[in-house]
């Protein structure tokens, strides 16, 4: 973690020690900076992290993933066309149940109603960083139907996944969260993280995903675009409820 940004005066105190937010203070004027970022963590079990990492190798998915370095092609085209919460496995379908649960309580946290699972979406993918093999900067999504992303770390080395806050990060630095095996992250689609070149000599597990409400799917629905990739990623996406 990071201290500087830990002790920011905009960071909010909740008696759930797994919700971090910072909140920009109200502003006198019309051109104040306005910012709201809520990040929720929380972890799933050892054994079940290790067990999809056997997964994850049995399916040979998630290599070649320095996508925001070097757009690897094979990687892209791999990264689009599965999602890995539509296998058939009871591991995927417990980690399922884990997301959903920490969605759930991370709603609750904000005061927020939380989706029910015939109203919630998923994609995942398996994310595999071999030694010197990183992920730039970059968001999920930042569009008007934007909603919120995750991070699990399968893997228990000495790595971080640096999150870059507007107007905060370029003077208080990246929060970081220290990737244990299981941690798990919650966060809105639009918030910018990276991770550094893997220099542990071990491959680095993890999973991305992202969450959807029906309204994204009536909207793709009614405006569909054939070819789209963006949007066949998405339609790749599994209800909560048929999971």
């Amino acid at each position: 973690m990071n201290e500087r940004l830990d002790t920011h005066p905009t960071k909010l105190k909740y008696s759930n020690p797994r919700m971090n937010r910072w909140k920009s203070w109200r502003g006198n004027t019309m051109f104040a900076p306005n910012f709201d970022v809520s990040i929720y963590t929380d972890n799933c079990e050892k054994d079940l992290a290790k067990n999809i990492v056997d997964l994850i190798k049995e399916n040979d998915v998630g290599m070649s993933s320095d996508v925001a370095n070097s757009l690897n092609t094979t990687y892209q085209m791999q990264w689009s066309m599965y999602n890995i919460f539509s296998w058939e496995n009871k591991e995927i379908k417990t980690l399922a149940e884990k997301i959903y649960s920490m969605y759930f309580l991370y709603m609750q946290t904000l005061n927020a109603t939380p989706l029910e699972k015939n109203k919630l979406w998923i994609r995942g993918w398996a994310v595999v960083l071999s030694e010197n093999e990183s992920l730039g900067q970059h968001c999920h999504a930042f569009h008007e139907n934007t909603y919120l992303s995750g991070n699990i770390s399968l893997s228990d080395l000495d790595t971080t996944t640096d999150y870059w806050f507007p107007y905060l990060s370029l003077y208080f630095d990246y929060w970081r969260s220290q990737n244990t095996m299981g941690s798990m992250t919650l966060f809105p689609s639009w918030l910018e993280h990276k991770v550094d070149s893997n220099t542990t000599g071990t491959n680095r597990y993890s999973i991305g995903f992202d969450l959807f409400t029906e309204h994204s799917f009536n909207y793709i629905r009614e405006n569909r675009n054939e070819g789209s990739e963006i949007q066949d990623v998405i339609l790749l996406s599994k209800k909560f409820s048929d999971l």
